[in-house]
């Protein structure tokens, strides 16, 4: 039943599978005479006494079963590796599940809300940190409201290292906790070891007791028992997050304050009071942080006769060719002599090591001809030290090491011609293709091929010994591997006066300035936010053991709790700082996460600069507009056309549809223009832009409104007979057409757009609607007044009422593209007035984080939305019952073209018929549709507009 057999490496170090037992002194003796495999079957010289590493998952147990003692080392999933003692020296390993089908769906469910938790939470990190970015950009002058500061700038970008490694550090514990929960609450139950019966009762009720009773009695009320139920479900999974993540900064300073005692230049002040310790640490980890650092990265070959020697590295060969070290430029910058003259950094008389987490463990991977995979040297972890085995028991075969070489470089070609082929597909950019190859090939090609050549060198310098190597292990019977070393030495220290300036310096421009800009310009709870997120960022990183265990080099010595009595307690604290240490402070969720954060900080600065320099624009000239002149036309296509065609509350029901279309289109217009932008889609006068009703309006409105960044037009459509039919307005919002129109756009939709990917991920997700707006909508609280002062959609909004109130307009409708569209279905739905948008975002996961909140069955009332084929803006948020698919026949690699206005527009025209309207050419010309049919003229359609187009007209 084992996964793969056994196999000796040495005659001292077995590996069973995915299980090794290491030699532990006297107490575990193998003898190559004594030595047999028949199977799984293992027989040794000596009785065998098993000692638990505290990087196993759980203690071992030994059992009495059928006259047999049972050694159960419990894995993860319900694995478990039993080893029976038969006596005359005979054991047998077996590995067994204990996991059923309904054990799994529980823990599936237990991990689905977890993972909906974590969703939410990473949803409101990044709209918390775009907030942020929002205000930089309000007090940049670039929505012209409000007063801004550089000052405030300054501080609010300051304030962004601590926000990468608060969230950062978030986001890695609901990791965590996601894969704990998975597990089966393994690790929480290393907080309460004494108490494990309360910890499984605790999960079962948060994770399905409670919210279940909630159910039977919302059921029983006739209530809205799902609404209910699951808010509770995911606000109880928060409340267990809190205590997880509690629970781990408490053991991190706790194992810190442990382990600073042992440390030698602090253990000979003879002060053991927390303060001290506080202090002792905090200089330690400066020192630490800003020491200078020699790194060497060398391959060497070692004998598995025992894995590692006492001060945790693997034992290699006396006469070790480590090479050149690579020195960071900061450490250079430590190594000046003038520092040291100044006494700001002192040379160490002796280079002291520092050791990494897996050096501390004891263990490393081991690759073998059994546990060799073709794909694994391209996508190992980089931070981890393996150990190939090269000659000897388990030996790599040569055509196995050449597969993995060959696989590497045709992996990293494909790669490369994958990001070149796609980036070419989507936009056909040389200049884009070539940056993306260069950082692919800075960052992934460049390093693994140093890697590569690297230990093909090992192997051609060593072709010869590697020989006599494999004949000596082949008569001794030991495994020889040629080991991957990282290895990192301090050569000096910093001054301790030098670090505590650091660290005030550090306190004050980073935490002190940040919070109170925040709290000047009125964003209460995100400074309050903040406060929280630099404590517990600040104890994280100046009380975290991971930086004295890199300079002891050791666990289990330093690591023993006279507290703990219990059967495992030495192991407990061992396995649970190793397990923190391993997978939360230093793993690689935090560092993927750390990514995440600043890739997301980037490209807002990026957003930011091009929004400086571009400025905003007032919009299109008229110089844009190509048109047909009313001389050729489409008639309406055969089959089933767009049941939406004619709008039956439209200005001119016949074209009801393609008219807003155009209204939306026309909105990106210049105001001078829209006269003949008007007069050559309706006809000379039949409708007119009223920009004197806008200016009277923003004349009389607050400056916040009056400086809104959004940009809308009036048109009036006069009635020949008011009593018959009262003057029709449409008020047309413009869409996105610079950077700070996107801005906006996403400071609206962040939310909504993260939570709507969760719920596409979440199996059944949409049963989960309720939580992810009750939450999206809390969220609002974070909001600053400056921010609330910038949301688009309030003034269209008041416009709108204004219309009615001041001017008694009867017959208002909205329309708009993108960004516009989307204002115009918020507007329209607080407004109750009817709203037509064309790609416009939507507004139904997100609808009560506006000011008033949305209705749901307004929504369906009173807002239509046109979604073109493979336009992704319309289907950010959730597409409402009220809306028009259209296709679009533009090319695969432009995901952007269905997005065009003018493209859309075509579509409509082509399979409703045009009914009189002017064609534009660039529908036939750029968008490959039908020529028209024509009237009035003997030209075609595309001579006429190659004719037009030659004319400059």
């Amino acid at each position: 039943d084992l996964e793969g057999p056994s196999e000796r490496l040495s005659d001292r170090f077995i590996k069973v599978g995915s299980v090794s037992q290491e030699d532990g002194g006297d107490e575990i003796c193998f003898s190559k005479t004594d030595y047999s495999n028949s199977g799984n079957v293992v027989r040794l010289r000596s009785k065998m006494k098993f000692n638990d590493h505290f990087s196993l998952p759980a203690p071992s147990n030994t059992v009495r079963f059928e006259k047999n003692d049972v050694t159960v080392y419990c894995m993860s999933g319900g694995t478990q590796i039993q080893v029976e003692d038969h006596g005359e020296r005979s054991f047998l390993t077996r590995q067994v599940s204990d996991s059923s089908v309904g054990l799994t769906m529980l823990r599936f469910w237990y991990a689905l809300v977890a993972f909906v938790m974590m969703g939410l939470l990473l949803a409101f990190t990044v709209q918390l940190l775009f907030n942020i970015f929002v205000s930089v950009m309000i007090n940049s002058g670039l929505t012209q409201v409000g007063n801004g500061h550089p000052l405030n700038i300054i501080a609010l970008l300051l304030s962004l290292p601590i926000w990468i490694l608060g969230l950062s550090g978030a986001m890695s514990v609901a990791t965590a906790f996601l894969v704990d929960t998975w597990r089966g609450n393994k690790f929480v139950k290393m907080f309460l070891d004494t108490k494990r019966v309360w910890v499984d009762w605790i999960s079962f009720l948060i994770f399905l007791g409670i919210p279940v009773l909630t159910m039977i009695i919302t059921l029983f009320a006739r209530a809205k028992f799902w609404s209910i139920t699951t808010m509770v479900w995911v606000s109880l999974a928060f409340a267990y997050y809190g205590f997880y993540a509690i629970a781990i900064i408490y053991y991190e300073v706790r194992a810190c304050f442990e382990l600073i005692r042992h440390v030698p230049n602090y253990q000979k002040r003879g002060k053991t009071t927390w303060p001290w310790m506080v202090l002792a640490s905090i200089e330690f980890r400066l020192n630490s942080r800003f020491c200078g650092v020699e790194r060497y990265h060398y391959l060497e070959k070692g004998h598995l006769s025992s894995q590692f020697s006492n001060n945790g590295s693997f034992e290699t060969e006396d006469d070790v060719d480590k090479g050149k070290p690579k020195i960071s430029l900061w450490s250079r910058f430590t190594m000046i002599k003038l520092w040291e003259k100044y006494g700001w950094f002192t040379k160490l008389e002796k280079p002291k090591r520092r050791f990494n987490i897996e050096e501390v463990e004891g263990g490393r991977p081991v690759v073998t001809s059994s546990t060799w995979e073709l794909e694994r040297f391209f996508l190992r972890n980089n931070n981890v030290q393996y150990a190939t085995v090269i000659s000897g028991p388990g030996a790599l075969a040569q055509q196995q090491v050449r597969s993995s070489c060959v696989c590497t470089i045709v992996a990293m070609l494909l790669v490369f011609l994958l990001i070149a082929s796609f980036v070419f597909y989507l936009g056909n950019m040389v200049l884009l293709v070539l940056i993306t190859l260069l950082a692919f090939l800075l960052v992934t090609v460049i390093p693994r091929s140093i890697r590569l050549y690297k230990i093909a060198k090992f192997y051609n310098n060593a072709k010869e010994e590697i020989e006599a190597i494999k004949k000596e292990d082949k008569m001794t019977g030991k495994s020889t591997a040629f080991v991957e070393i990282v290895e990192k030495w301090e050569v000096n220290k910093i001054n301790p006066k030098v670090g505590w300036f650091i660290f005030a310096g550090d306190f004050v421009f980073f935490f002190l300035i940040p919070l109170i800009s925040l709290f000047v310009v009125k964003s209460t709870p995100t400074a309050l936010i903040f406060l929280l997120v630099s404590f517990v960022s600040y104890v994280r990183y100046y009380l975290n053991p991971s930086h004295l265990i890199q300079s002891l080099g050791k666990l289990d010595e330093y690591m023993d709790d006279p507290n703990d009595e219990g059967e495992f307690g030495d192991w407990r604290d061992h396995h649970r700082v190793s397990f923190i240490l391993k997978h939360i402070t230093k793993g690689k969720n935090r560092d993927t996460w750390r990514r995440f954060f600043a890739t997301f900080i980037f490209i807002f600065l990026v957003l930011f600069i091009a929004a400086w320099i571009q400025g905003v624009s007032e919009g299109m000239s008229v110089d844009s507009l190509d048109n047909s002149k009313g001389n050729y036309y489409w008639p309406r296509q055969e089959g089933v056309s767009y049941p939406t065609c004619n709008l039956e509350d439209a200005i001119f029901k016949e074209t009801g549809l393609m008219d807003y279309t155009y209204m939306a289109y026309a909105s990106s217009f210049e105001p001078d223009a829209m006269k003949d932008v008007l007069d050559t889609w309706f006809g000379e006068n039949v409708a007119r832009s009223r920009q004197d009703v806008i200016d009277e309006f923003k004349s009389q409105a607050d400056d916040v409104v009056a400086k809104s960044p959004v940009t809308y037009r009036l048109l009036e459509f006069p009635s020949n007979d008011t009593s018959i039919r009262p003057d029709f307005y449409v008020v047309t919002i413009r869409g996105t057409s610079n950077i700070v129109d996107m801005i906006s756009n996403l400071q609206l939709w962040t939310s909504a757009t993260f939570v709507q990917v969760l719920r596409a991920i979440v199996p059944f997700g949409s049963i989960l609607d309720t939580v992810y707006t009750e939450f999206i909508g809390a969220w609002t609280f974070i909001e600053t007044p400056e921010l609330k002062k910038i949301e688009v959609y309030k003034s269209t909004t008041e416009f709108v009422n204004w219309l009615r109130e001041e001017k008694n307009y009867t017959n208002i409708h909205l329309t708009g593209h993108s960004l516009g569209g989307g204002i115009a279905m918020i507007s329209g739905v607080q407004t109750k007035t009817p709203a037509y948008a064309l790609s416009g975002p939507n507004a139904m996961l997100g609808r009560k984080t506006y000011d008033p909140p949305l209705d749901l069955d307004l929504i369906d009332q009173y807002s239509f939305n046109i979604v073109p084929d493979r336009d992704m803006i319309p289907r950010i948020d959730l597409v409402a019952h009220n809306s028009q698919g259209i296709r679009c026949l533009a090319p695969t690699y432009q995901p952007w073209a269905c997005h065009r206005a003018t493209r859309s527009l075509c579509e409509i025209m082509y399979r409703c018929g045009s009914e009189g309207r002017p064609i534009f050419c660039n529908c036939v010309l750029d968008y490959d549709y039908p020529e028209p049919a024509r009237q009035f003229v003997d030209t075609s359609f595309r001579e006429y507009c190659e004719e037009a187009k030659e004319n400059g007209k």
